[in-house]
């Protein structure tokens, strides 16, 4: 539990560059609320490329950080490429996205069904119907590519 201090991008580097030598020990990582911005967007999508089928993060939180669009973008091509097991939970309210962040997460859950997450937070973004419809569309993209796999979306 990190959530609430302000790591900034060189805080949120420093905590993957330290984590990445045992990532198997990671399960969970709240970042909720650390002020990450763009930088730290970039940081966490690379710690998700680190990641193997053994050895991933289950619980990512990323609440309030206003990274944007430009941040679910980044963080979006880092799921799409990802290799790990799948999230369990991935939360990223508050963080100012709009419809084209809304649409690269909803690419990335179409690309890599296998890793989508179970339950996705995009509470108090600003994601009109036109996101939504793209992520309503790549969920059930998930379920029929995925084997039946589930991902709830909260918006």
């Amino acid at each position: 539990e990190l959530g609430y201090n302000p790591l900034e991008a060189e805080g949120t580097q420093a905590i993957v560059d330290v984590v990445k030598f045992d990532l198997k020990a990671l399960d969970t990582l709240r970042l909720g609320w650390c002020k990450l911005g763009t930088g730290g967007a970039r940081a966490v999508a690379d710690l998700l490329l680190m990641t193997s089928s053994s050895s991933t993060v289950s619980v990512l939180d990323l609440r309030g950080n206003s990274f944007g669009n430009d941040g679910a973008i980044i963080l979006a091509r880092g799921f799409k490429e990802a290799d790990g097991k799948r999230l369990a939970e991935l939360d990223l309210g508050y963080n100012e996205i709009k419809d084209e962040g809304a649409c690269a997460i909803a690419q990335a859950l179409k690309a890599n069904a296998n890793n989508a997450p179970v339950d996705l937070r995009l509470n108090s973004n600003y994601i009109t119907r036109f996101g939504q419809v793209a992520l309503a569309e790549a969920v059930d993209m998930v379920f029929e590519m995925g084997g039946g796999k589930r991902t709830a979306v909260h918006f």
